[in-house]
C-alpha cells in the first residue's frame, strides 16, 4: 500500500499548443449553438426562402475551390456538402421553379446543415480526445 502513495499521479497533458486548443473549442461552441439553433428553426417551422443574390454563385465556387484545392480528405468532404445548398439554390433559380420546391429544398438544406454542424462538433471531441495524453 504505500508503494502506491509514493508514486506520483498521473496528470493529463494537451499534446498541441493552447493556441490551437482555444481555437478548436470556440470552434465547438460556435457549430454547437450553430446546429441548436438550426434544428431549433427547423422544428418551429420559422421556414422561409432564401432569395437568390450575387454572393450565391460566389459562396459556391469558393467552397468549390476549397474542395478542390485542399489536400485534407475531410475538409473537401465538408466544403462539398456545404455547397449543396448554395449550387441547389442555383439550380431551382435557373430552371424557375416554384416556390413549394423551393421551400422544400430550404428545409432540405437546413437538416443537412445541421448534421454538417452536429460532425463537425463531434470531430472537435475526436481531436481533443487524441490530443489528450496522461503523463
Amino acid at each position: 500500500m504505500t508503494a502506491s502513495a509514493i508514486q506520483p499521479k498521473k496528470q493529463l497533458a494537451l499534446d498541441t499548443d493552447w493556441l490551437s486548443a482555444a481555437w478548436a473549442l470556440g470552434a465547438f461552441f460556435a457549430f454547437g449553438f450553430l446546429f441548436i439553433s438550426t434544428v431549433w428553426m427547423t422544428v418551429r417551422g420559422n421556414f422561409k426562402v432564401s432569395s437568390m443574390t450575387w454572393v450565391t454563385p460566389f459562396f459556391a465556387a469558393c467552397l468549390l475551390f476549397i474542395a478542390i484545392g485542399t489536400p485534407e480528405k475531410l475538409l473537401r468532404i465538408a466544403a462539398v456538402m456545404f455547397a449543396i445548398g448554395p449550387l441547389s439554390r442555383l439550380v431551382l433559380w435557373a430552371t424557375q421553379s416554384s416556390y413549394e420546391t423551393r421551400l422544400g429544398n430550404e428545409i432540405f438544406v437546413r437538416w443537412i446543415e445541421s448534421a454538417l454542424f452536429f460532425a463537425i462538433c463531434v470531430y472537435i471531441v475526436y481531436w481533443f480526445r487524441l490530443k489528450i495524453k496522461h503523463v
